[in-house]
């Protein structure tokens, strides 16, 4: 069987890159999705806290339970 040419090893290439970036973009609402039922069984929503003030916790978290201490 002969050796695809350039383009369409590009073409591809491209076609399996945007696989991937659809397969990343799923995982990330997955995880987005979690975190957020989280948050709710949590009752952080019931809390009076600015985005800011949340993501601040959130690095809080990730630096208490980080690899290495550091997000």
């Amino acid at each position: 069987m002969a050796r695809k040419n350039l383009v369409d090893r590009r073409i591809a290439a491209r076609e399996e890159l945007e696989a991937a970036k659809a397969k990343f973009a799923k995982l990330e609402k997955e995880t987005a999705d979690r975190i957020g039922r989280l948050a709710i069984k949590s009752r952080l929503t019931d809390l009076d806290l600015t985005d800011d003030q949340i993501k601040a916790e959130f690095d809080a978290i990730v630096a208490k339970h980080a690899k290495g201490g550091k997000p």
